[in-house]
């Protein structure tokens, strides 16, 4: 995942500017916690990702955008499950079912 992307992201999202987050250090949002320190650390050193992967992620993922992934998926052969009409947190009613059908599908064959 493009840890930078997502963070910048987030910040377009929540109207941060970058000299808002340096200055303040750390701004909590209702989306995501800012942490300027956390920022420099993944910008300057970036993820480098070359393994065969397996992402599940709900459709509707309102945490991390699919675009967050581009870069590992460009990276490294992913095989990318998207669950329609789900978020991010995948733990409401019948989710528990869907992700433990999805890691024995993919890891018990």
């Amino acid at each position: 995942m493009d840890l930078e992307k997502f963070i910048l992201d987030a910040m377009a999202r929540e109207g941060v500017s970058f000299e808002e987050l340096e200055r303040a250090r750390v701004i909590s949002t209702p989306s995501a916690l800012l942490d300027f320190d956390y920022w420099c650390d993944v910008h300057e050193n970036p993820v480098s990702w070359s393994a065969d992967s397996y992402v599940i992620r709900g459709a509707a993922d309102e945490v991390v955008p699919l675009g967050a992934l581009d870069v590992l998926m460009s990276r490294a052969r992913v095989e990318l499950t998207s669950l329609p009409g789900r978020g991010h947190f995948l733990g409401a009613e019948g989710d528990v079912r869907l992700v433990v059908d999805w890691f024995r599908r993919v890891f018990e064959e």
